[in-house]
């Protein structure tokens, strides 16, 4: 019997987890040896660097991977041993810094560092619950249901909307709720069954889009309407050529936010492997990179709606990276979020000063991960059509024609392909 598709994702989260565990049984065991070493020889001073960059790892990514007592513990180190990180890295004196880091064992950091070890044993259950089944695509019979006291109108606008291709179906009064509303992808109501906060469907609505039969233009009437989640307000839904557009509309704009572009900059493999598996889950197409420096050629070839970048990668820092990105005019309008276990609210404040657009603290949870990506891609598009298109005839304007052209050109070019151009003038 084949698995379902949330039996799947929660297989490959598994692996990916007991993956995660076995190597960071290793990097531990080399933590507290390297910690260690350094409290009592000078000489060894310079792994405490290394230690602070494991625990800054570990702090990012324990939680996200399900660790989440771990994650604590080694932000609870990383933020101990930072001071001294730094020092070293100044070129302080060396036995200074071991003396330190001797009376910061003493103080209780020792069980600490030791005890790392064992909240690998300690691991939340892997929740696919954010992995729901995408609506119907564009061609296939999407579902509406009408909700309309009137039965010749719910007539009316059920035959109607059948010829625009759309599956109808009502509710009389009285008549039983459906148990699932997996397969209606919009809802038709009237404004006068919205009433009654207390009626049991009305958190159903909440998750699909819904257009309002509504007569009232009063501030106090629309406010609820908008509280009550509704997307849409039709005044006659008797012109049924105007609301199958809105209908239409309001459904192409629910699969576009369900989809989308995603690069992902991170040096941490099983952290950016699970970023991937998440993302890719969700319906989005994720192009992962773990080494910054072919950031430029990575971007030019899968041209992502939204780039998803970590602080601190290594020799390499992401808010630099992203000042290099801007140096490029294409790139002066990508979204740049930054993941990071920082908490700080200036130093993120500064982050975001330097080319970013938004700061996410780790660990993430799949679910808001999932969200954030989607809404952060579909925002991106529209701005970018925005700026792209002619707002009269809906085509590329002149410039990033020439600039799309090139692209395509240079494809067919790599690809060993024919290319020919044909411009019409309108």
């Amino acid at each position: 019997m084949p698995q379902s598709p949330s039996s799947e994702v929660r297989k490959k989260l598994e692996i990916l987890r007991n993956r995660f565990r076995d190597k960071t049984i290793r990097e531990i065991e080399g933590l507290v040896a390297s910690i260690f070493n350094a409290s009592q020889s000078p000489e060894a001073i310079s792994e405490v660097v290394a230690a602070y960059q494991l625990l800054h790892r570990l702090a990012g990514s324990a939680g996200t991977l399900g660790f989440a007592q771990l994650g604590e513990q080694a932000r609870k180190l990383e933020i101990a041993i930072k001071p001294l990180a730094d020092q070293v890295a100044e070129g302080a004196d060396s036995e200074r810094i071991r003396l330190q880091l001797t009376q910061l064992l003493a103080g209780g950091c020792e069980n600490d560092v030791v005890g790392l070890g064992s909240l690998l044993g300690v691991a939340a259950p892997i929740s696919t619950e954010w992995h729901k089944p995408r609506p119907a695509e564009s061609g296939n019979q999407s579902v509406l249901l009408i909700l309309e006291p009137d039965q010749e109108l719910t007539e009316l606008i059920s035959q109607g909307l059948a010829l625009y291709g759309y599956q109808l179906r009502s509710l009389n009064h009285g008549q039983q709720w459906p148990d699932s509303m997996n397969d209606v992808d919009l809802v038709l109501v009237r404004d006068t069954l919205l009433q009654d906060e207390r009626a049991l469907w009305l958190p159903r609505l909440r998750s699909l889009p819904v257009i309002c039969f509504s007569e009232a233009h009063d501030f106090t009437t629309r406010y609820r309407l908008a509280c009550f989640g509704v997307d849409a307000c039709v005044d006659e839904p008797q012109d049924i050529p105007a609301l199958a557009d809105r209908v239409e509309q309001l459904l192409a704009e629910g699969l576009a936010t369900l989809t989308g572009r995603v690069m992902i900059v991170d040096d941490d493999s099983e952290l950016l492997e699970h970023y991937r598996l998440v993302l890719a889950s969700g319906g989005l197409q994720v192009r992962t990179l773990d080494d910054p420096s072919r950031l430029l050629s990575e971007l030019s070839e899968f041209r992502p709606d939204i780039l998803l970048m970590d602080v601190q990668m290594g020799q390499y820092d992401g808010p630099i990276l992203a000042r290099m990105l801007r140096f490029q005019a294409e790139w002066l309008s990508l979204p740049i979020i930054f993941f990071s276990s920082e908490e700080d609210r200036d130093l993120q404040l500064d982050v975001l000063a330097r080319g970013g657009d938004d700061f996410v603290t780790k660990p993430v949870s799949d679910e808001f991960l999932v969200r954030t990506a989607r809404i952060r891609c579909y925002r991106a598009r529209q701005l970018s059509k925005l700026v792209s298109l002619d707002s009269l005839t809906g085509l590329l304007k002149h410039a990033l024609a020439k600039i799309e052209l090139n692209r395509e050109y240079a494809r067919c070019a790599r690809s060993g392909h024919s290319s020919v151009v044909v411009m019409l003038d309108l």
